[in-house]
């Protein structure tokens, strides 16, 4: 069941009958877009300077470039800057860490976070500051207010308890506390034998169906949550307190909304709410729709500032794709400015005709997808693909619960034999039928006819116990 149409009015009538919504009053989003940009321009000047004193990798960037920090006034000055890009970050994290000489208490240390290993293959830190936390805890609470999130009720926190913090798990935690919402988890992931705090699926599956309260939000990456409700649904669980579920770290699309809905609403649950929640190490938040499809809203336009870039830096117009860049407007850990995060996306400043909120919106892209990470756009046979069109057809097919796309070579020892694309299905359902609907899906979307290959066991194309996320796309082929 779709979704009744939200309205600016129905958003206004929630947020006044919460007062931890209604307490903040300097929420920026519904400010008027002159407004917004008034205030990122001062508080990019304030982050300029920071930058200049305290930062070593954006003293060289300055000093190589001549450019005079003073001279970058507004948001429309920072294509004076570079890109800065995931190799430069990676090459020395610490030099993006800012080095303040004043001792103060928001400059301590608070937590480390971690993202893409560094050239020594070690993870690359990201600093957060007391601060930087505040600020996370707020970013969290106006996120969760765009998605109308109601403080009651309990969040089951299903991403994965990894051996390195990931904004997944841990800020999932510090968003509903911020709107004093009770949270738990049943610490799925990748199993510590020293010292087994990780439990199972089954587990999972116990406690979410053991708790009586109304309304119930599950959080978590969309293969796994896909699977354990198609495990509950085998074992005729009782999920009807189940109202809400999101979804981030990987790209699902309408079949899978529709997909989960019906197998929920089998299990009791009606008119689940199921929103896309979008974000990054680098940003250290999320951001979220307000109803599907809306576009995710920047709800805090007083930390990022984004923008669409191409290849050289230049900024592009709103409904282009190009390359996302993220400005921190008020960080004191780790720093960035015009870092590239690998993902291509659109956005609008338009108004939001369904919740009224100004700023940035993050727009859908094909597939009902918000974003294309540049570094899967691949070569097969000669013809430039973007797989993300086939992974959201595939996952459109009823009847298979995992799945991964290979290219390799027709012959591994041959250099010079053709490429061919291999999908991996699991699968409990018909095979013979689905072979012939993931071949007619993959000629239609890629124009390749591709050889599909059954597993026998789910855990051979995803383990939860193993990896943070699926590995959707594995390339073979010498490089």
């Amino acid at each position: 069941m779709a979704e009744e149409t939200l309205t600016p009015q129905k958003v206004q009538k929630f947020i006044s009958q919460w007062k931890v919504y209604r307490d903040d009053v300097s929420d920026p989003c519904f400010n008027s877009l002159e407004q917004i940009e008034k205030m990122q321009n001062e508080l990019l000047r304030r982050q300029i300077s920071r930058l200049a004193k305290d930062s070593r990798f954006y003293r060289t960037i300055f000093h190589e470039y001549g450019t005079d920090p003073a001279s970058i006034k507004t948001v429309a000055d920072l294509e004076k800057l570079p890109l800065t890009h995931k190799s430069d970050y990676m090459a020395n994290p610490e030099s993006f860490r800012l080095t303040p000489k004043e001792s103060r208490i928001e400059n301590n240390l608070w937590e480390v976070n971690y993202t893409t290993g560094t050239t020594t293959g070690k993870p690359s830190p990201f600093y957060i500051t007391v601060h930087d936390m505040y600020a996370n805890y707020l970013a969290g609470l106006r996120m969760y207010k765009v998605c109308m999130l109601a403080p009651d009720g309990i969040n089951i926190n299903l991403y994965p308890f990894g051996p390195l913090p990931h904004i997944g798990y841990t800020r999932m935690f510090t968003r509903t506390a911020a709107i004093g919402r009770p949270w738990v988890s049943p610490t799925i992931g990748m199993k510590y034998e020293e010292i087994p705090v990780h439990r199972s699926m089954e587990y999972a599956l116990d406690l979410i169906e053991s708790w009586n309260v109304k309304p119930l939000l599950l959080g978590g990456i969309p293969s796994f949550i896909r699977r354990l409700i198609i495990k509950a649904e085998q074992q005729r669980r009782n999920f009807s307190k189940v109202s809400d579920i999101h979804i981030g770290g990987e790209p699902f699309n309408q079949n899978v909304r529709d997909d989960l809905r019906a197998r929920l609403a089998g299990m009791g649950a009606q008119n689940v709410r199921i929103t896309n929640v979008y974000g990054f190490t680098e940003m250290q938040t999320s951001v979220a729709e307000c109803c599907e499809y809306s576009g995710c809203h920047v709800s805090s336009p007083d930390q990022h500032y984004f923008e669409i870039v191409d290849e050289k830096g230049r900024r592009l117009p709103d409904g282009e794709v190009g390359f996302l860049a993220i400005t921190h407007l008020n960080s004191r850990g780790t720093a960035l400015a015009r870092f590239i995060n690998g993902d291509m996306m659109k956005i609008t400043h338009q108004k939001c005709p369904f919740c009224g909120r100004n700023g940035i919106r993050f727009m859908p892209l094909e597939g009902n997808v918000y974003a294309t990470r540049s570094s899967e756009l691949i070569k097969v046979k000669g013809t430039l693909i973007n797989p993300n069109v086939l992974k959201s057809e595939i996952l459109g097919i009823k009847g298979i619960e995992e799945y991964q796309i290979i290219v390799d070579l027709k012959d591994p020892e041959d250099p010079l034999s053709g490429d061919e694309l291999i999908i991996k299905i699991y699968t409990e359902g018909n095979r013979e039928d689905l072979k012939r609907t993931v071949t007619e899906v993959c000629r239609n979307s890629v124009e390749m006819t591709p050889k599909v290959e059954y597993v026998p066991n789910i855990s051979m194309i995803y383990d939860i116990n193993k990896s943070l996320k699926s590995v959707r796309l594995i390339d073979r082929r010498p490089k």
